[in-house]
């Protein structure tokens, strides 16, 4: 089967009927569901609270000891650059990711009272395979670059921790998404996106 679907088959099964207005409720369900690689997922989760909690101390602290302000500076821009640069580089590589697997009608969405922000394809499938590569894709570039620039700049190690675990906990929706995935054959298991009704739809082939 090819990584986006020309046609649901017959014999595939609504599973979960996922409304873009409830994708937290979606993912505090999924992070209940058995995956061998949810410990990965609370260990980057957990790992970027306390990143989050070390350098708001830390530079704080500085402030009040030593009028110091740019690791303070730091962290406001790292949050800055969250909410904005990274935030859309993060929805273009879903949508990037998207293209890769052949879809045509990709466009953005998003739910301000909700906080969410998303990247879909409208009414195109796709198998499980391709799936996990739309939402794996952002965090799976974006870490390793942030990573990378705390070595090439020391200086500014408080800034690329802070958009580091940001980003990976701004990345949760993703995660969620992929451990539910993970519970079906990638071969059998489909999605599909409405851009009318506002849904995706996650199907089994039978």
């Amino acid at each position: 089967m090819s990584a986006r679907v020309d046609q649901l088959p017959e014999n595939a099964e609504l599973l979960t009927t996922l409304s873009h207005s409830d994708f937290k409720g979606f993912a505090k369900e999924a992070f209940k569901l058995k995956s061998n690689i949810k410990p990965f997922f609370w260990v980057v989760i957990l790992s970027s609270m306390a990143i989050l909690g070390a350098v708001l101390s830390y530079s704080i602290s500085k402030v009040f000891t030593n009028r110091e302000w740019s690791y303070f500076l730091q962290f406001l821009a790292a949050l800055l650059a969250n909410f904005s640069i990274i935030l859309v580089l993060h929805e273009l590589l879903h949508a990037l990711a998207y293209k890769m697997q052949g879809a045509k009608r990709v466009y953005f969405g998003a739910d301000l009272k909700k906080l969410t922000v998303y990247a879909a394809s409208d009414e195109e499938i796709f198998d499980g395979k391709a799936f996990g590569l739309i939402a794996w894709l952002p965090f799976a570039i974006i870490s390793p670059l942030l990573i990378l620039g705390a070595f090439m700049a020391p200086d500014l190690l408080l800034f690329f921790a802070t958009a580091f675990a940001v980003h990976s906990l701004m990345c949760q929706g993703d995660f969620a998404l992929i451990i539910y995935t993970r519970q079906y054959d990638p071969k059998l298991f489909l999605t599909k996106d409405s851009r009318s009704r506002k849904e995706t739809y996650f199907y089994l082939i039978k």
